[in-house]
């Protein structure tokens, strides 16, 4: 289930995990400098924290 899906494709924000109240927020391909400006600018407004920055796999360049 999806909580909100922006700007076609920036990010996808699924779930809260209940055991410990981390927020996945998935970002494809080269959207990752906006989305961290993004978080960045609701850390002003919020409670908000971030934890981890994980590279999808399936997104790694056969090349790299």
């Amino acid at each position: 289930m999806y909580i909100v899906e922006s700007f076609d494709n920036l990010a996808n924000v699924r779930h809260i995990d209940p055991r410990t109240g981390l927020l996945k927020i998935i970002v494809p391909g080269g959207n990752l400098e906006d989305m961290l400006k993004i978080v960045e600018s609701l850390k002003t407004d919020t409670k908000l924290e971030l934890v981890r920055i994980e590279e999808d796999p399936t997104e790694r360049s056969s090349t790299s």
